[in-house]
């Protein structure tokens, strides 16, 4: 019998599985780290992005007032103006020298702000990354460093948006804007309508038309084409300063982010305005037909008290609609806009009455528009504008009420 051989086979060792467990476990580690960087990978990158953003919109804005508030260059150095024998304002003219001066202070000064911002006040907190309310803040900050990259410029743009007068948008001149004009010669007559307009405050009303138009994102001469959807798409496009419109907008220029919203009074220039509040008012009305059913009627008239009345109803109008919702027990409106217009009531300004319903007809609105259009493009002038104004006024009003 031949000899026989077995076989054997030696397990690891204790060092052996010890360094086995080791490596698994880095690789695991690893795994881990590679997946969890790619999926918080946008999230830093959007969260970084943010903190940046909003340090370098911080040491803009304040190295913007810092050159205005020096008092180095005054206004009256960036912007002149040409007067006609009457002393009405017929162009105005920039300083393009104290403008360039103005740029390249401001950008020196936010190069160099920027170079200096430490590291420590852009940093994350790796809790803010897991997305979990209770860790956000917390745990040890990942550094975000701050650094200009290629060449950087500043530009100044432009005040206001564009004042479309396609029928998407002229309302707001021939109507909001001309209510100011109107506004004010009632005030000062001590009535509340009239049958014949003097246009005393028609100068003022050429004044902010005049910077409406020169100081915009468009050539006068194309505003008969421009929309509302053209100033929308300007203002949220952060191409404009100022945009004419009211609270009934919020949801057009939310994107641009409810701390980057305000609302200003429009400031024509007359006696006292300094203590002027914004334009409030309504020009519509819900009506019943009076020809229905009684059935119907008051079905409609059921439904209209509940939208005023109900949870539901004046949830939707002030959350969803963002209405003011002049009834008792109705719900606080949500639009930050609304906020703003209140507190302008609170701190005693005088709200700018609507007088839409005393203007004569639509279409002495649509001749004050064709007129402001023509003047706008050149084809016309501001005495066109003052007669669409005042003698249409008359001539519609007679036609209206015989």
């Amino acid at each position: 019998m031949g000899p026989g051989f077995f076989y054997y086979h030696r397990g690891p060792d204790g060092p052996q599985i010890r360094r086995a467990l080791l490596l698994l476990a880095i690789s695991g580690l690893l795994a881990f780290a590679l997946y969890a960087g790619a999926q918080m990978r946008p999230l830093l990158g959007s969260l970084a992005t943010t903190r940046v953003s909003n340090a370098v919109n911080r040491i803009v804005y304040q190295a913007v007032n810092e050159a205005i508030d020096s008092g180095q260059i005054a206004y009256e150095q960036l912007v002149s103006y040409e007067k006609d024998n009457e002393g009405r304002i017929t162009m105005v003219r920039s300083n393009m020298a104290a403008f360039n001066h103005l740029q390249a202070e401001i950008l020196d000064t936010v190069l160099t702000r920027i170079s200096q911002v430490p590291t420590g006040d852009l940093s994350i907190p790796i809790g803010s990354l897991t997305g979990s309310t209770l860790l956000a803040g917390r745990g040890p900050r990942i550094t975000v460093r701050m650094e200009s990259v290629g060449s950087s410029e500043a530009n100044f743009r432009n005040a206001f948006t564009s004042a479309g007068m396609d029928g998407s948008s002229d309302w707001r001149f021939k109507t909001h804007l001309a209510n100011l004009p109107i506004y004010y010669e009632y005030k000062a007559d001590g009535i509340s309508s009239t049958d014949a307009i003097k246009g005393t405050y028609l100068d003022n009303y050429k004044q902010i038309w005049d910077l409406y138009i020169t100081d915009s994102t468009c050539d006068p001469t194309l505003l008969a084409s421009k929309t509302g959807n053209d100033a929308v798409a300007e203002f949220v496009g952060k191409k404009a300063v100022f945009y004419q419109n009211g609270t009934w907008a919020y949801n057009d220029v939310k994107d641009l982010g409810d701390d980057n919203l305000g609302m200003l009074p429009i400031y024509i220039g007359a006696e006292g305005e300094e203590n002027q509040g914004l334009c409030t008012g309504s020009e519509n009305f819900w009506c019943v037909n009076n020809t229905s059913s009684d059935e119907d009627i008051q079905a409609t008239l059921d439904f209209l008290y509940w939208c005023v009345t109900s949870e539901a109803g004046t949830s939707a109008m002030a959350d969803k609609m963002g209405f003011v919702i002049p009834f008792k027990k109705a719900k606080d409106s949500t639009n930050p806009l609304i906020t703003i217009a209140n507190q302008y009531v609170a701190d005693g300004k005088t709200s700018v009455d609507w007088c839409f319903s005393t203007m004569p007809s639509e279409e002495w609105k649509n001749g004050v528009g064709s007129a402001l259009t023509a003047y706008a493009a050149g084809t016309g002038s501001w005495d066109d504008v003052v007669t669409a104004f005042v003698d249409g006024w008359a001539k519609e009003y007679k036609l209206a009420n015989g």
